[in-house]
């Protein structure tokens, strides 16, 4: 059951709709999935940086300045955790991945051209 939550929470389809509405109504201090951010923030810059008669696209900057102003809202939270030595022996076992076998994963999990992604 947890699982099958999770999935509908992080689901792509909607521009993570429904984390978005999740983390919306979260109080700091909070790690939100910054990866949900980072393919919205792709998803906008798809668009235009300029309209009709050259204008400047003010919406999708107004959309940019929205997400970053959340991120920054997380950032700015003081966050006192407490040592653990088992997950931080965990994190240091890890063996790192490049850059390109994570974009190579992104790709699999969510296609570049997939229209998955919708920004409100």
């Amino acid at each position: 059951q947890i699982r099958e939550d999770l999935q509908s929470e992080m689901e792509l389809r909607g521009g993570f709709k429904n984390y978005r509405k999740i983390i919306s109504e979260t109080k700091a201090p909070a790690i939100p999935f910054i990866g949900s951010y980072l393919s919205i923030l792709r998803f906008i810059e798809e668009n235009p940086d300029k309209i009709e008669n050259g204008l400047i696209n003010f919406p999708k900057y107004e959309l940019v300045s929205k997400i970053l102003n959340e991120i920054q809202y997380f950032k700015r939270s003081v966050y006192d955790f407490e040592e653990n030595k088992k997950i931080q022996t965990f994190f240091d076992s890890l063996t790192p991945v490049s850059e390109d076998e994570l974009y190579e994963k992104s790709i699999i999990r969510e296609p570049v051209n997939s229209g998955a992604l919708v920004a409100s």
